[in-house]
């Protein structure tokens, strides 16, 4: 019987895994198209970019690829298979970080507690689970983490471990996360063999081969790249702010549930101290604190944080279990793990129908297919060959270069570092709020045509837009949910002058997140009423939706529903 019930947690869980990373993906409206293109060029030209081709303002910029192998492999599957193929690689990487985190939680616990810490832990990696080269770094960092746990074991494989590492550091910058691990190795090794009375031999072959991180197109400098990545980071990126100030300006689910977890890990790093696990300890507060100041690395975080919280869970069944009878315990125990079955269950149908990206406004669905919401835009570029030099946004330039380039060369794309962080700080933002700065920037480069993602919440930008479509130089000659085009070019009719064209967009829109979208571009280009209507449409639609809900509570603070605010709330807890 517990042979069964450990069979049915293990496929529940990967189920659940399964449905939860198995999306419709849009990453190409990210990085994954600038990816594939660097892929492509690798590819094609044998060598990797050590400078910016894809900008005019900045074409000699010096920038430093860390995760060109991975492009070479996206861009194989891309061209030689096809897209969804990017996909299904996705699906496998999670799935093997996730085994290989299981499997390391089993060694100081059973697999019951197992799944309970993989579970508690797992809500966290829903917002990092694009196609993205991390994906690789989850599963080396899964591997590392269980030699480090069961080094006992695994003595004479450790020469594996840098041999890995020469992978990594072509894949992903996050190979830094396995130096810090195999510095925990080596320290684990060395009192092992100590207390032992064995030779050290084989601990300096060790050492001496972390050496091999050399082995990349950068060498030294690109195995000192994480130490300096930071230093030219001009611009704020979401996923690079610490959880503190993000709480404070944004509703995000995953941050809050970051916050109600915390408690837990905390007392997991205790526990681990009080058994005298120093560097298990040491290993997960240091992860706890980096994934506090950055919430990229929340990944990284819960595949530490699962193994050590199993082990905890597990002393406390133990603590149970000699409280109470065995046989008794026993039949808790199936009844405990046949419930977590169900739980996991319904939890999967919960992705597996769409209602989590329904109700916390993701644009995922469960699938095995691709969006290219932004093509539309770069094809009409591309169809009216539109002249001068492009200014756009950031958050769009990675996919305006796997579309546009090298026809198009870019203002800026979504990479920091790829750019002087006096250019960010000192051009590209106060351009967007001064208009003298504007004007000679754009006389500067022969900016005729501007591309821009109306998605981007920042002052900056939202100024920008309010600002250029007052002017009557540009015209508005392409809009839909995400990106918007303004012009010099002449033969070209102005939107703002056909009501029918803007109001067929929202009448022809089912999804309600896109309405929401519209509405707010058409706001800022004095389009009120279809603003209005977009808005009371996507309403209508989504009904589930936390961000409308929490929209209809700031609406009755300022109606007659005000004393009804608390039981609304109620309602739909989840969503604040």
């Amino acid at each position: 019987m517990k042979r069964i019930l450990n069979f049915l947690l293990i496929i529940s869980f990967f189920i659940l895994l399964f449905a939860a990373t198995a999306t419709t993906s849009t990453d190409f409206s990210q990085d994954l198209g600038r990816h594939i293109k660097l892929g492509e060029i690798i590819v094609k030209t044998g060598r990797v970019p050590s400078v910016n081709l894809f900008s005019y303002t900045h074409s000699q910029f010096q920038f430093i690829n860390h995760h060109w192998f991975s492009e070479v492999v996206f861009y194989f599957l891309y061209e030689k298979i096809n897209p969804v193929s990017l996909l299904i690689l996705k699906i496998i990487l999670v799935l093997m970080a996730f085994f290989f985190v299981i499997k390391t939680a089993e060694k100081k616990s059973n697999i019951l507690t197992a799944i309970i810490s993989a579970c508690i832990f797992f809500p966290l990696f829903l917002d990092r689970n694009d196609i993205r080269p991390e994906l690789f770094g989850y599963v080396f960092y899964a591997v590392f983490l269980y030699v480090f746990i069961s080094v006992k074991r695994v003595n004479r494989f450790l020469l594996i471990i840098p041999l890995l590492l020469v992978f990594w550091v072509n894949l992903h910058i996050s190979f830094v996360f396995g130096i810090m691990l195999g510095f925990f190795i080596t320290v684990k090794i060395y009192f092992e063999l100590i207390k032992n009375k064995e030779s050290l031999n084989k601990l300096y072959v060790f050492i001496f081969s972390f050496f091999l991180v050399l082995l990349n197109p950068n060498g030294i400098t690109g195995a000192l790249y994480p130490l300096k990545i930071f230093g030219n980071y001009g611009y704020p990126i979401v996923e690079n702010q610490n959880v503190f100030f993000l709480s404070q300006r944004i509703s995000n689910h995953l941050i809050t549930y970051f916050f109600i977890i915390s408690p837990f890990v905390i007392v997991t790093i205790l526990f681990l101290f009080f058994r005298k696990k120093t560097l298990e300890g040491l290993l997960l507060l240091c992860m706890f604190s980096i994934s506090i100041f950055q919430i990229r690395h929340f990944p990284f975080f819960i595949l530490t944080a699962i193994p050590f919280t199993a082990w905890m869970i597990y002393s406390f069944f133990l603590y149970i279990k000699r409280i109470f009878k065995k046989i008794y315990f026993e039949s808790y125990q199936n009844t405990a793990m046949l419930l977590l079955c169900l739980i996991i269950g319904f939890s999967s149908f919960f992705f597996f129908d769409n209602s989590y990206s329904k109700t916390f406004d993701s644009d995922k669905r469960f699938g095995f297919g691709y969006g290219e919401s932004e093509k539309e835009a770069t094809d009409f570029i591309l169809n009216h060959n539109l002249k001068g030099n492009i200014y756009n946004n950031f958050d769009i330039g990675g996919y305006l270069i796997y579309r546009l380039y090298p026809k198009y060369r870019l203002f800026i794309d979504n990479r920091p570092e790829a750019y002087p962080s006096n250019f960010v700080q000192k051009i590209y933002i106060p351009m967007q709020e001064n208009q003298d700065l504007q004007d000679s920037i754009f006389n500067k480069y022969k900016i005729n045509t501007i591309v821009f993602s109306h998605t981007d919440q920042t002052p900056w930008a939202q100024q920008f837009l309010s600002g250029i479509q007052k002017e009557n130089k540009w015209k508005l000659v392409f809009i839909n949910s995400k990106i918007i085009i303004f012009t010099q070019n002449s033969g070209l009719s102005d939107l703002r002058d056909n009501n029918l064209s803007l109001k067929s967009k929202i009448e022809n829109e089912n999804n309600y997140l896109n309405l929401v979208r519209y509405s707010g571009i058409l706001k800022i280009i004095n389009k009120e009423e279809l603003a209005s209507e977009s808005f009371e449409k996507a309403k209508k639609l989504g009904t589930d939706s936390c961000s409308l809900k929490r929209f209809t509570v700031e609406q009755m603070k300022n109606s007659i529903y005000f004393s009804q605010i608390n039981d609304y709330k109620r309602s739909a807890f989840w969503c604040f």
